[in-house]
């Protein structure tokens, strides 16, 4: 099973496969794959670069943390409390002839749920759906970012092979009118063949060119 790995607000997708029970118990995820810094040269790098930029993604993080945090004060209900509570200055009595006195007293209680009807767990589960909820709306924003990426990389990776071989094709093309070329100036060749060179080359000169607009678009 891979995972989504988030650190520094970077994310990377790797073919994510979760259940429902292993996302509700998610270990920290500190192993991130660091951020493409300058020229992007894998797909890796791609999909952490363009995941990085995207808030939307970011936004949905600090939701799943947020949600963590709740559950993680839904769990408080079951351990104990502790109040402290303390009084200190003068008072006066209003049942007897006996004036002002000095209360000073304090009191440490501690207590423990021992049963509340369920309540206690009913917020956990609850709050432990809600995280599950919120990791689930990460991963679609994750995955969704990273196939924009992927689909992204691709089209430039296309582009690029089509370029260098419309490149291949005019250097080909270029050595054969200078053949042509040398053939007419020995006798061996005529002009006809020549221009039909020339014709060639001046077409595989403007692929390149629709080839590089494209690319540049």
């Amino acid at each position: 099973m891979k995972k989504v790995i988030i650190r520094g607000g970077v994310m990377v997708l790797g073919a994510v496969v979760m259940t429902p029970a292993s996302a509700q118990e998610i270990a920290p995820l500190s192993d991130a794959v660091a951020p493409a810094q300058g020229k992007v040269a894998t797909l890796a790098e791609a999909i952490g670069a363009a995941i990085d930029a995207q808030p939307e993604v970011q936004a949905r993080w600090e939701a799943f943390l947020a949600a963590g945090e709740d559950r993680k004060a839904a769990r408080s209900g079951y351990f104990p409390t502790v109040d402290v509570n303390g009084q200190l200055g003068r008072a006066a009595r209003d049942y007897d002839r006996r004036g002002w006195f000095t209360r000073d007293h304090a009191e440490v209680a501690i207590s423990q749920m021992l049963f509340d009807g369920f309540l206690t767990s009913s917020r956990v589960a609850q709050a432990g759906q809600a995280r599950l909820a919120s990791y689930f709306d990460l991963l679609d924003a994750v995955q969704q970012k990273a196939l924009e990426a992927i689909l992204a990389y691709e089209d430039v990776r296309q582009y690029r092979a089509t370029v260098a071989l419309a490149e291949e094709n005019l250097a080909a093309h270029a050595d054969v009118v200078k053949l042509m070329k040398e053939r007419e100036s020995k006798g061996v060749g005529t002009s006809a063949d020549l221009d039909q060179a020339n014709g060639r080359y001046a077409l595989a000169q403007a692929n390149l060119l629709t080839e590089q607009a494209i690319f540049t678009m």
